[in-house]
């Protein structure tokens, strides 16, 4: 019966710890490895992150950069546009570029303003007439001005059969800071 005796607390035994086994597999085991399966996902999407931060923090530098320039050059502009209390100083600079290219002017006639929202248009009709060298040389001097005036249209036309003069109807656009509302 010893040998009996032994044979089922060896078997009781083995049962036991057979059970434990189980119990630790599913008891510890594998739920340790779900939750080091968890946390291995969440170190990746934070190395991810961390990775993902580092090439957005060198393109927010280039963003910031380029916002400085994009700053600078709306000062500069702001502070050579003229505002509309300096538009009769600005005719007369066109007139005086009419008359170093010796063109006559024939007319200047400035529309209500246009505003926008940081700007205003002023469309300007003028009238010019002289040699297609000479009104060339003068719209290349007003396009030369200082990042101020636009010129969306020209109409050129002889003036008689017989002359080499030509007129033109040239319509440009005035820009000048609308200072309400610039920053």
């Amino acid at each position: 019966m010893t040998n009996n005796n032994r044979n089922s607390r060896s078997l009781i035994v083995t049962a036991i710890l057979g059970v434990a086994a189980v119990a630790y597999v599913f008891v510890v085991f594998l739920p340790g490895q779900k939750h080091i399966g968890q946390l291995r996902t969440q170190l990746q999407e934070k190395q991810q992150f961390i990775m993902q931060t580092a090439s957005l923090s060198s393109a927010i530098g280039q963003s910031e950069r380029e916002l400085a320039e994009v700053r600078e050059y709306a000062k500069q502009w702001r502070d050579a546009a003229p505002s509309e209390t300096e538009l009769a100083t600005l005719f007369g600079e066109i007139t005086e570029l009419a008359r170093q290219a010796e063109v006559t002017i024939l007319h200047i006639e400035p529309q209500p303003a246009v505003k926008l929202e940081t700007v205003n248009q002023i469309p300007v009709t003028i009238g010019v007439e002289g040699e297609f060298s000479q009104i060339f040389a003068f719209l290349r001097s007003v396009e030369g001005m200082p990042g101020t005036v636009w010129l969306p249209n020209l109409k050129l036309e002889q003036v008689s059969k017989d002359s080499e003069n030509l007129r033109s109807e040239i319509r440009l656009t005035v820009f000048t800071d609308n200072r309400e509302f610039s920053e």
